[in-house]
């Protein structure tokens, strides 16, 4: 085989090979499980107001990745509920979601925002 020939071989191989990769790193629709194989935390969820907080953890599979405690023993807890799209290879579009849970000095949900 003849050098011109096996270099224009070995390049065709090369493009089917980058062509194929890069296809196949594009992503579509909603992912409903995570790398390990749980399910995501749907943006359905909406704490209602009065749950608690082992409710919350139980609704959201346990512990937040945020804690904060006001002076007057309020709680504010966030979890990024997407953090594993973030490693997805060429995930350009990938924008962080978070969900704030603000608790009263009771344990109790007194308000919910979600930044979706």
């Amino acid at each position: 085989m003849s050098r011109l020939r096996r270099w224009c071989v070995m390049s065709a191989a090369l493009m089917l090979v980058m062509g194929l990769t890069f296809s196949g790193g594009c992503q579509s629709g909603e992912s409903t499980a995570s790398a390990n194989g749980e399910a995501e935390v749907s943006a359905s969820y909406d704490p209602q107001e009065g749950m608690t907080r082992d409710e919350i953890r139980e609704m959201y599979r346990g512990e937040p990745d945020r804690r904060s405690v006001g002076s007057d023993g309020s709680e504010v807890w966030t979890y990024h509920v997407n953090a594993g799209e973030a490693w997805i290879p060429f995930n350009f579009g990938y924008r962080p979601r978070y969900h704030v849970i603000h608790f009263d000095a009771e344990g109790t949900v007194e308000r919910y925002v979600r930044d979706d």
